[in-house]
């Protein structure tokens, strides 16, 4: 039993014995599998871990450590001796610090050109191109060139360069990044008018009406642009001549003449300006040059009109369309500009002959008909004149002459008719009536402007007439003493060219008073017209009804009847037919007596 005993005992010690040995095996073995395992950083949230994990913060010792997930500041590693699911964080010892728990922790400790992003890798920060946690596609900034620069690539990278950043942190994890970019200084004027001068200058001071000639010689290194040359006087072009014409050239000269056939300056300043570009468009100061200068006072009026003088000079005061001939001589000791002679009516241009017709001479005439092909002149005040300059540009007075014209008023044109017609009351009775009833009538019968009055018209009756027996005067007309007579005034006055008025009157007659009644109408016109002459007409009118028991009037007139008249025109006619018929018969039978004639005798001669 004894030894029953001690061989149990011995059993239970290899047994336990062995479970020592595995169990201080195992650990060994995962030490050492724990120890070989890859350090490494996750870029994600550094906060991540288990509850069973003690973290270290930088600077503290590895003991009795918060959990890792209940720390507030970034964790760095985690202590070895904690059994436990930890995160990816690299093991370390007491007073170790890495770099970095996470990307943005490398913000300034890594330069990092986009497309690689900072990025931290074992507790160490690098730059890491795709996939790098970095979800931008596209840079999110745009470097800027500073002022006087411009952006380049390659080649087009010469001269002055600078490099230039920007910065972004990426959206997903805030690891930063930069964008690089060049730039190249910008390159202004090169327009560096070489060789440019003045050949000759305008003096600063010019008389009056004197030629300025002007040369000056532009100038580039790379050559002058022809085309762009550009000369203008008081910002007005002017035209020059160039040499070469039409070639680009390192020098081109321009020259020209001011106070030529362009015109005469203007006394005062002016400034002449000479500008141009180089072949590369280039151009500005100093490709820039001016001459200021000051054209003097004009001088005092040199035309003295010498032997200047009417010869038909038009009269003051001329009747309405007639032709008003005028002449005239311009002079000056100098001699005239032929092509500055003005000839102006009421402001505008007339036409006229000058003689010589275009040569500049000592005396020119000028002559000329108004009131002809260019028209009539209206009634009312006009003005002729006439200015003309010497050849040296002067005129003004006494170069200057002029007529006042004034054109009376067109005259109206006037006609007066009067008509007489008799109507019988009672006629074929014992006491017939005749009723005359008269019609003045007047007219103006212009057809232009001529407008006309009439103050008055009397209309003087038969001596037989009996006033009391005059009625139906019309416009107001008055009887007195056996005359009707109308004072017209304003507008019954007034005739517009074309217009007829007219005036009436009636008569009554009794069979004792019966036969011829003449009555004679004047009209007065307005003396103002200058057409002072009266108008005057007469009606003639035999009062007389039929009444029984009288012996009816005889038609005496041949042609009171139409059908005497028709009948007439038949006999006319066929007697005209007939003469004609008669007459050639006539010819035919008087030419065949005179063959028979002859016949005879020749028979007579040829017997004997």
């Amino acid at each position: 039993m004894a030894n029953i005993r001690v061989s149990a005992s011995k059993k239970t010690t290899v047994i336990i014995l062995l479970i020592l040995f595995l169990v201080v095996g195992s650990t060994g073995g995962y030490l050492l599998w724990r120890v070989n395992q890859e350090k490494e950083l996750s870029p994600g949230e550094s906060e991540a871990g288990s509850n069973q994990c003690n973290c270290y913060k930088p600077g503290e010792s590895c003991g009795s450590l918060p959990d890792c997930n209940n720390v507030n500041y970034p964790i760095s590693c985690y202590c070895v001796y904690v059994q436990a699911t930890c995160p990816s964080l690299p093991l370390c010892t007491p007073g170790e610090v890495p770099q970095c728990t996470q990307g943005s922790h490398c913000t300034g400790k890594v330069h990092c050109i986009w497309p690689e992003v900072a990025y931290c890798q074992s507790g160490t920060c690098i730059c890491k191109s795709p996939p790098n946690g970095c979800y931008d596609q596209d840079p999110q900034c745009t470097p800027q060139c500073p002022a006087g620069y411009e952006k380049c690539s390659g080649a087009d990278c010469t001269g002055d360069i600078k490099d230039v950043e920007c910065s972004h942190d990426c959206a997903s994890c805030n690891n930063r990044y930069y964008v690089r970019a060049k730039c190249k200084k910008i390159v202004t004027n090169t327009c560096d008018a070489k060789n440019a001068k003045w050949v000759t200058k305008p003096a600063t001071t010019i008389p009056y009406g004197k030629p300025i000639p002007f040369e000056y010689i532009t100038g580039d290194t790379d050559g002058v642009q022809n085309v762009n040359i550009i000369v203008k006087l008081d910002g007005t072009s002017v035209p020059v001549t160039k040499i070469p014409a039409t070639d680009n050239a390192p020098n081109i000269t321009v020259k020209g003449t001011l106070n030529g056939s362009e015109g005469v300056l203007s006394p005062g300043n002016h400034k002449l300006e000479i500008s141009w570009n180089d072949t590369k468009g280039a151009g500005g100061v100093p490709c820039y040059a001016y001459a200021s200068f000051t054209v003097g006072a004009a001088p005092v009026n040199t035309c003295d009109a010498q032997g200047a003088k009417w010869v038909t000079q038009p009269s003051s005061r001329v009747e309405f369309g007639k032709p008003i001939p005028f002449e005239y001589i311009t002079g000056d000791t100098d001699g005239v500009q032929n092509v500055n002679i003005i000839v102006k009516l009421d402001g505008t241009s007339v036409p006229v002959t000058k003689i010589p017709a275009t040569d500049n001479a000592p005396n020119i005439t000028v002559k000329g008909t108004l009131n002809g092909s260019e028209g009539v002149l209206s009634p009312g005040n006009h003005k002729l004149e006439i200015s003309w300059n010497d050849i040296k540009g002067a005129g003004g007075v006494p170069c200057y002459a002029y007529s006042m014209i004034t054109v009376l008023p067109e005259n109206p044109e006037w006609d007066i008719e009067k008509k007489a017609v008799q109507t019988c009351v009672n006629d074929w009775t014992e006491n017939p009536t005749s009723n005359l009833t008269y019609t003045v009538t007047i007219t103006n019968t212009n057809t232009g402007s001529g407008a006309g009055t009439i103050t008055s018209i009397l209309d003087t009756l038969d001596p037989k007439v009996d006033s009391t027996k005059v009625t139906n005067i019309s416009n107001g007309g008055v009887i007195q003493n056996g005359i009707i007579t109308w004072n017209l005034t304003s507008p019954l006055s007034d005739f517009d060219p074309g217009e007829s008025k007219s005036f009436t009157y009636s008569i009554s007659v009794n069979k004792e008073y019966f036969g011829i009644y003449q009555n004679t109408v004047v009209a007065t016109p307005d003396t103002s017209s200058r057409d002072s002459s009266n108008l005057e007409t007469s009606a003639n009118i035999e009062a007389r009804c039929n009444i029984p028991g009288e012996p009816v009037q005889p038609e005496t007139g041949l042609f009171d009847d139409s059908k005497n008249i028709v009948m007439l025109g038949a006999v006319l006619l066929f007697a005209g037919l007939g003469w004609s018929w008669i007459t050639d018969s006539f010819g035919t039978m008087k030419q065949k007596i005179s063959y028979e004639s002859k016949a005879r005798f020749e028979k007579r001669v040829s017997k004997r």
